[in-house]
């Protein structure tokens, strides 16, 4: 079972997962649908997340839509909703630094 936790607490634990890869997880304010955090990993991999403080929080129609993009344009991005999200995006960001020579 899921305890729901404050969308600050998510971001806390999702910060400092990205810190223990190697990661560097920069806010990003500029808001129209921009993702809340930009992840600067090794090897020039970037990745992309929203944080959310449960599945039932809104995800805006600006916000999916830049999920979109940036998948259909072959980034990673993802929204987050809990400890099990943070870990399926740390296991994909690093299958991507990975990859990379």
């Amino acid at each position: 079972m899921q305890i729901e936790r404050k969308e600050s607490s998510i971001e806390k634990a999702f910060v400092a997962a990205c810190r223990r890869y190697g990661g560097i997880a920069k806010k990003q304010t500029a808001g129209g649908g921009d993702l809340d955090r930009r992840v600067i990993w090794p090897k020039g991999v970037t990745t992309y997340a929203e944080l959310k403080r449960g599945r039932n929080s809104v995800r805006s129609k600006a916000q999916q839509d830049e999920v979109g993009l940036l998948m259909s344009m072959g980034h990673l991005a993802m929204f987050i909703d809990n400890e099990m999200d943070i870990a399926m995006f740390i296991k994909l960001s690093m299958e991507r630094v990975m990859a990379q020579p």
